[in-house]
């Protein structure tokens, strides 16, 4: 037996999120089973269990998105020389669970070189950086992105990818304490307010008004993308079609869909060598909290920096 964290409804997470136990799965061809070491929980995981994405969700749903475990069992096909392997456990079952079951196609194996605290949030915020950066906006060296909620951990991702890619960042946060951190990974100008904001890109991480504001500041043929939902609203989308900039949502799943899976591993294996070689630093400052706490703890506090751990 082992305990799954599931939603049957949409609402508060620590009012409809509850343990299931269940039977261990049986593996299909090419499938993995891993015992799960770490899981983060970002405003991703979250969000979606209010319902405010409930048009891309089936219920009952398994909570979590990602997360870093260890290879106990494999399907026919595979070889027995992996359990044992540190392996991300992606696009299968949510993470959020003592054991996950997941395609080989979509396990990410994690390389000796990098711990398993920076590859347990190696997936959903990184990559979804990286792929907003180099693909959906193709920012050149020079031009200017602005990202809102810049202090969150996504936030500093793109400060640090303003360095490799040599853009500039425009970090916009609601208070200033989080303005040191910001320049020290990479930001170029630092802003509680749009006063005069003019920027070749943006990327909302709150919607909402915030969200509305931040696309005017968009100049004329740039581009536009909402990525968060931090305020819990949509941006104004009837005021955005007026603008005279590209506007969309990026969801990660949808732009995954669209690789082949060998294309999916060369996006992971460039981030983590990024990491491993110390250019791009990932998020430390997490508070641990056991699995059979979570609830409670998520009761109990509004921070969101917190990190399962199953064992």
């Amino acid at each position: 037996m082992y305990k799954s964290l599931i939603y049957e409804s949409f609402g508060q997470p620590h009012q409809v999120l509850k343990f299931q136990e269940r039977q261990q799965p049986s593996l299909q061809d090419q499938e993995l089973l891993v015992n799960m070491l770490y899981a983060p929980v970002n405003p991703s995981d979250l969000i979606p269990i209010t319902g405010a994405y409930a048009y891309r969700i089936n219920l009952p749903a398994f909570a979590g998105y990602e997360g870093v475990g260890v290879v106990v069992g494999v399907g026919t096909g595979l070889s027995e020389e992996l359990i044992g392997k540190r392996v991300l456990p992606l696009e299968g079952e949510g993470t959020w669970q003592t054991f996950v079951k997941c395609p080989m196609t979509h396990a990410f194996f994690v390389p000796d070189r990098l711990d398993s605290l920076s590859a347990s949030q190696l997936y959903i915020n990184p990559l979804t950086a990286w792929i907003l950066c180099t693909e959906v906006l193709a920012l050149r060296p020079g031009q200017k992105l602005a990202v809102n909620a810049a202090g969150s951990s996504l936030g500093q991702l793109f400060a640090q990818l303003s360095q490799i890619l040599v853009f500039d960042l425009i970090a916009i946060t609601r208070h200033p304490e989080k303005h040191k951190i910001l320049k020290e990974r990479g930001a170029l100008e630092l802003r509680t307010d749009l006063i005069g904001l003019q920027v070749d890109a943006a990327i909302d991480c709150v919607g909402g008004q915030a969200g509305t504001d931040l696309a005017a500041c968009v100049r004329q043929g740039g581009k536009f993308q909402a990525v968060g939902l931090l305020s819990g609203r949509q941006v104004d989308w009837g005021k955005l079609a007026k603008l005279p900039i590209e506007a969309g949502i990026f969801h990660l799943r949808h732009w995954n869909a669209q690789l082949s899976p060998e294309e999916w591993q060369d996006r992971m294996k460039l981030l983590a060598k990024l990491v491993m070689d110390g250019r791009l630093l990932i998020n430390q400052d997490l508070e641990f909290v056991a699995f059979e706490q979570l609830i409670k703890t998520l009761e109990q506090t509004h921070k969101k920096k917190l990190l399962i751990k199953f064992t």
